[in-house]
């Protein structure tokens, strides 16, 4: 048989049976391989891309991506500067941060769409806003980190300086409930996974988004500027892919997609399939909008609102909306 009579033999044999029941092998060669990689380890908030690859709707896309463990958005932004992933998932912050310090990257979408950084307190002494802060002592996840930017933001947003409030870093954990028992802090500053926990260990808390104080976009995906120049139809492929896995996680049962990516990735807590579960759909009120149009779409006014509100707080000297963002890839999709 010819070389070209076996090709056309695979191509109506992947028609028939369908890409995904091809050999491995087979499918690897066909497949694109690149690398994407998390702010964190592998969490359930980051179904959008783990169930893309576990779901095959990168493969339909043409592609294969490989999903690296973060340690943190700043490291997540090194990786990608050095190559070793085309692209990477992270807080804005730290995108804009590295930006102003000359790194060439670029946000080229939006996955999550409010922050996922809220405030919690004892409604025996609550903390529901900012100007309760005041005088307070306030637990931060650590120095320099998105909890505490934040703080800095939105007491620059209310005309006062970063010393109006006490801090202490303690970390992202539930841990830090015990220490507001104990008085010796008045709220924590952490991400939404940590008081979903709470919430199911049947805790008594009062929390609010600090999107409340401050729409701001939550995470966002960047790449390296030349990648938006060079290879923009594979970086609108990867969004393709991500949307639709997005719209299938929205209505499929929870348990099966958390199933499905444990299979492949040791995503945290997934032996605990209908608390993980409920975990993701937290997380998915983030990303998911429900005009379709929308998601992974830029907000220009919140993008605005943080650039602006960052050089309020000294966080950055400079620079507009432009230079940490871009539409050039979502307008397509």
């Amino acid at each position: 048989m010819s070389a070209i009579s076996r090709r056309r033999l695979l191509t109506a044999g992947a028609a028939l049976i369908g890409f995904g029941a091809l050999p491995t092998a087979l499918r690897a060669q066909q497949l694109r391989q690149i690398s994407f990689i998390t702010p964190l380890n592998y969490l359930i908030g980051y179904a959008p891309a783990l169930n893309a690859q576990a779901g095959g709707h990168f493969a339909k896309e043409g592609l294969d991506v490989t999903i690296l463990p973060g340690k943190g958005s700043a490291v997540a932004v090194q990786q990608v500067i050095a190559g070793r992933a085309l692209y990477g998932r992270g807080d804005p912050l730290a995108m804009a941060k590295a930006i102003s310090q000359g790194a060439p990257i670029i946000a080229f979408a939006t996955i999550e769409h409010r922050s996922p950084i809220v405030v919690y307190s004892s409604p025996k002494k609550p903390i529901r806003n900012v100007h309760d802060m005041i005088g307070k002592v306030i637990g931060i996840g650590d120095y320099g980190s998105a909890s505490d930017n934040i703080l800095d933001m939105m007491l620059a947003m209310n005309g006062m300086k970063p010393d109006a409030v006490h801090r202490e870093a303690i970390g992202n954990s539930p841990g830090g409930w015990g220490l507001i028992q104990q008085g010796r802090v008045d709220a924590h500053i952490v991400s939404i996974g940590t008081t979903t926990v709470l919430k199911e260990q049947g805790e008594d808390i009062v929390f609010w988004s600090t999107s409340d104080a401050l729409p701001m976009p939550g995470q966002a995906y960047f790449t390296q500027r030349e990648t938006v120049a060079k290879e923009p139809d594979l970086l609108l492929k990867i969004l393709r892919a991500t949307k639709a896995s997005i719209v299938e996680v929205r209505h499929a049962d929870g348990a099966t997609i958390v199933t499905r990516v444990a299979k492949l990735w040791e995503v945290e807590g997934a032996k605990q399939v209908e608390f993980t579960a409920k975990a993701m759909r937290v997380e998915e009120q983030l990303w998911w909008q429900d005009d379709t149009t929308k998601i992974l779409k830029n907000d220009p006014a919140s993008w605005k609102m943080m650039i602006e509100t960052m050089l309020k707080a000294g966080l950055l000297k400079s620079g507009t909306p432009s230079d940490f963002y871009t539409d050039d890839i979502v307008a397509k999709l």
